[in-house]
């Protein structure tokens, strides 16, 4: 009897325990609750909120699963992505994948607290929980359609942007192209210029603002989701792009528009000349870039 007590407490010790976690304050799902409503198309805006307790001293990531969409629809927070209303301590929220129309809701929610204890739930279909998607023309290819063999053409355009911006000036970038489609934009972190849009998202948006910042190269990665992106099947091609800087193809769905910015050299200050002119007892002084002494007049 004493060998099996000594082994059970042998085992107790070597079970890992997350440094400073709250065992009596643990993680717990109350409820989750969609605070955005539908029906929706592709790049808008879905939030839930999941109510919960405990979980000292916060939350380090969210996560939801939905159905449909081959399982690649998932909400997910982080605390690196910082906190806003729309975003952060147990609301989260993200643009809408190209999944194909129809009704998909969430089957399995997890919140993980700072020092890595665990709370989910495998979920049932619930009314209030479904996301209707619209229709939409670019839909892709469902399971059992034959994909076409030519993809549709769009456009998106780009040619409000001059080749060469100049630093201040700030530009709309389109949400979506002539179908209808989401385009998502990137610059690098070095980029002489910068993408913002009217309300703070720390995730990925369709649309926004390019800010020229600097001087240099501006290279604007532009990717639109006509559903290959969560390895659908698409029936649209990548939109033609019309803009006045240079394209560059990156794959089918992705491309980037390289921007030149110049800062124009300032026009050199020209020298002006000063001369003396008389005639007999007049004197007359001529400043100019050429000065000329006046009929009558010669130069001293």
């Amino acid at each position: 009897m004493k060998k099996i007590l000594i082994g059970v407490l042998a085992l107790s010790l070597f079970i890992p325990i997350p440094a400073n976690s709250d065992n009596a304050n643990p993680p717990r799902i109350i409820d989750l609750i969609q605070l955005t409503k539908g029906p929706y198309q592709p790049g808008d805006l879905v939030t839930f909120k999941i109510n919960y307790t405990g979980g000292n001293p916060g939350l380090d990531n969210v996560s939801i699963i939905f159905s449909g969409c081959d399982n690649k629809f998932r909400l997910r927070w982080y605390e690196s992505q910082g906190v806003i209303d729309k975003h952060g301590n147990g609301v989260v929220s993200m643009a809408m994948p190209t999944c194909s129309p129809g009704i998909i809701y969430p089957t399995y929610v997890e919140i993980v607290d700072k020092t890595t204890l665990i709370d989910s739930r495998q979920l049932q279909r619930l009314a209030n929980l479904e996301v209707e998607i619209s229709d939409y023309i670019y839909k892709p290819v469902r399971s059992g359609e034959i994909p076409p063999t030519v993809l549709q053409n769009h456009s998106l355009d780009l040619s409000s942007i001059p080749s060469n911006p100049k630093i201040g000036d700030s530009y709309l970038l389109p949400a979506k192209t002539s179908v209808g489609m989401p385009v998502y934009y990137r610059v690098g972190r070095s980029s002489p210029c910068s993408i913002t849009r009217d309300e703070p998202y720390t995730f990925e948006m369709p649309g926004g603002i390019l800010k020229i910042t600097g001087n240099g190269d501006c290279n604007v990665s532009i990717q639109s989701h006509n559903g290959s992106e969560i390895n659908q099947r698409p029936s649209f091609a990548a939109p033609t792009i019309s803009t006045k800087g240079s394209i560059n193809l990156i794959s089918s769905s992705t491309a980037s528009v390289l921007y030149e910015i110049k800062i124009e050299p300032k026009p050199a200050a020209v020298k002006k000349l000063t001369i003396t002119c008389v005639k007999g007892k007049t004197v007359k002084k001529v400043t100019a870039i050429k000065p000329k002494c006046p009929k009558g007049f010669k130069r001293k």
